[in-house]
Order: structure tokens, then C-alpha cells, then sequence
């Protein structure tokens, strides 16, 4: 996993949950794929019973979608 140094620029492995088929075809390990850090940030969400913070996320740019931001991974997560 990784440590708090990850930042804007690093090169990292994400799971990526679009290209999941079912288990047998596409393993949790087929899934995590590299990708680019674009930005790490915090975020508030409300599910109805009040808000969660969620104090360490990143989004990156995979390098198999390369003109898309993939936002909202948790950064502990991310292997760097």
C-alpha cells in the first residue's frame, strides 16, 4: 500500500472496477492497472444519516483511458 508521500505527477498501480467481468474472467489482480495521480484531496459525502469524511482520495488518469480523469480512489489503496 502506500505511504503519505504520494502526490500530483507519481506513477501508481489502481484498481480499476470498470473492467470487471466476474471473477473468473478478470481476478481482483488483472484489475489494478497503472495510472498517473492528477490530484489527492479530501471529501465530504452524505448517505442520508449524515456526512463522512473522507479525508484521503486521489484521482488519476489511467495509462489504457488516457483522456479520462477516474476520480474518487481511496489513496491507501493505491500502490505506488
Amino acid at each position: 500500500m502506500v505511504d503519505c508521500a504520494v502526490q500530483h505527477g507519481d506513477r501508481v498501480l489502481v484498481y480499476d472496477y470498470r473492467d470487471f467481468i466476474n471473477d473468473w474472467a478478470t481476478p481482483c489482480d488483472m484489475l489494478m492497472r497503472p495510472a498517473t495521480v492528477v490530484c489527492r484531496y479530501g471529501k465530504v459525502v452524505d448517505y442520508g444519516s449524515g456526512p463522512c469524511y473522507y479525508p484521503d482520495l486521489v484521482d488519476v488518469v489511467f495509462d489504457h483511458r488516457p483522456g479520462v480523469v477516474s476520480c474518487g480512489h481511496f489513496t491507501d489503496r493505491v500502490v505506488l
